[in-house]
């Protein structure tokens, strides 16, 4: 069960035909003091390498635009949608710091795990965040005193998550196929989306990989983020449909609670009109009959309705609190 994502996507990328497209994600650069998760679940109870196991978030997160309320931990990194042991059928996942990472007790005569992986989720409801931490992890093909820390938050409210990152020691430079760093990576499936982190640590680029490009290369990061750097991944802002025609869609209240109304025409009623989250996923589409909608089972987050008239598209933003 052997976990490399550059061999696979390397396979994939004369196998499959993607169309190029603007990328999903964001990202932002930070730098706070690396503050270490405690009170938290243990993932593994053993030492760990190339094994699984399912955690629940404790919440509704999306990703490239579909809801998980559960992640598959393999080994350090988080899988969305985890399938079998075979990296041609996984999609959906996000690695934070692939560098051939193991529990530091392998070799070794130790039964519980020297590097835990742990997870927890915290605060209120609408705005809860999981955190999943690797501490003290061994590189399977570096030195022995070699090691890194890191963390990876994912946020309820917005959808967005973060590479949080620790104190790393590894002179031996054992990264994955020989690259200058460890490989951050987002991953819709190797036929669609694949995110690669790439550059100076303290200045990356996040790059799409464009799939239908044979000679396409991976670069990665020059070296391991230093101790408090942070990699913030947010969507992609959703352009709102404008058209000549139409002043944008008013609503009130708006952040919305459990009901909002539409400020439109009367000569709306009875159009097609839906609505999406800011991932693109459609909540509800149909006839407009009613100026005011029921949004109670809507997550907290932003959404664009739209309204087809005989002139075009109306469309406005609601967010929900």
């Amino acid at each position: 069960m052997q976990k490399n994502l550059l061999l696979a996507i390397c396979w994939l990328l004369s196998a499959f035909t993607a169309t190029a497209q603007q990328a999903t994600y964001i990202m932002e650069v930070d730098e706070q003091p690396y503050v270490e998760i405690t009170e938290d679940t243990l993932v593994f109870d053993t030492p760990w390498f190339n094994v699984i196991k399912k955690v629940p978030l404790g919440f509704e997160f999306h990703y490239f635009g579909r809801s998980f309320d559960s992640v598959t931990v393999w080994n350090d990194g988080l899988y969305f949608d985890y399938e079998s042991g075979s990296d041609d059928s996984t999609s959906y996942f996000m690695l934070a710091f692939e560098a051939f990472l193991s529990d530091r007790s392998i070799p070794g005569p130790w039964q519980t795990p020297q590097s835990p992986i742990t997870y927890k989720t915290e605060g209120q409801p609408g705005s809860r965040i999981f955190k999943f931490q690797v501490k003290n992890a061994g590189f399977s093909e570096g030195g022995a005193d070699d090691y890194t820390n890191f963390q990876t938050w994912l946020y309820e409210e917005d959808h967005s998550f973060e590479n949080r990152y620790g104190d790393t020691y590894a002179p031996s430079n054992a990264w994955q196929d020989a690259l200058d760093g460890p490989l951050v990576a987002m991953v819709q499936s190797f036929s669609g989306e694949v995110l690669i982190v790439e550059g100076d640590e303290s200045v990356p680029d996040l790059v799409s990989i464009d799939m239908t490009d044979p000679n396409a290369a991976i670069v990665g990061l020059a070296a391991a983020p230093i101790e408090g750097r942070i990699y913030r991944f947010k969507l992609a802002n959703v352009p709102i449909i404008s058209v000549p025609e139409h002043e944008p869609i008013a609503a009130f209240p708006n952040p919305v609670g459990e009901i909002v109304t539409l400020s439109v025409p009367d000569t709306y009623l009875g159009l097609p009109y839906r609505i999406v989250s800011i991932d693109g996923r459609e909540m509800t589409s149909g006839q407009l009959t009613s100026k005011t909608l029921n949004t109670t089972s809507w997550l907290a987050g932003n959404y664009i309705v739209e309204i087809s008239t005989p002139a075009g598209k109306a469309s406005g933003k609601l967010i929900k609190k």
